[in-house]
């Protein structure tokens, strides 16, 4: 099982434009870093193989987070120092808001951070002016839903919206 991949779509795009527009959608920013998916003690890839290289930092940090939980989340490597982004949990109930407010409701000790909502009508100069790989527009009613393959059915990806400016 693998996590969703976002629908790529661009800033001049019509979908770019209804996601600002419509208060469906939430936006987060687009990290260039690794997608890890934490679960059972460990940080692993979305091909399900141990992350390489995770420090015994953000390990000793995700270890107090509850058992049974999972979190997604993108883990980077900013000037040597090791981050871990957490921007859903699929193992909690019901949609992306209601997923959010539980994540909320966990303690993460520095390295293990909760990955910002940001305003979506400033979003793409923001992330241009942060450095990030770009921004991520989800729906507030999506759910988690995991898929066999890399590749996502249509209406899967389609809840998560990837910019990608670099």
């Amino acid at each position: 099982m693998y996590p969703p991949k976002p629908t790529r779509i661009y800033e001049d795009d019509i979908l770019h434009r209804e996601c600002i527009a419509d208060d469906v959608w939430i936006c987060e920013p687009k990290l260039n870093g690794y997608r890890g998916i934490y679960r059972d003690g460990a940080l692993y890839t979305r091909q399900k193989k141990r992350m390489p290289g995770c420090s015994a930092a953000v390990l000793t940090a995700l270890a107090a987070i509850p058992e049974g939980v999972v979190l997604d989340g993108e883990l980077m490597n900013p000037h040597g120092r090791q981050t871990f982004h957490v921007f859903d949990c699929p193992t909690a109930p019901g949609n992306l808001e209601e997923r959010r407010a539980f994540i909320e409701s966990l303690t993460f000790c520095y390295p293990v951070v909760l990955m910002p909502w940001i305003p979506k009508a400033r979003a793409t100069m923001t992330a241009r002016s942060e450095g990030w790989e770009g921004v991520v527009f989800k729906r507030r009613d999506s759910k988690y839903q995991w898929q066999a393959s890399c590749k996502a059915p249509r209406d899967v990806i389609s809840q998560w919206r990837k910019i990608r400016l670099a």
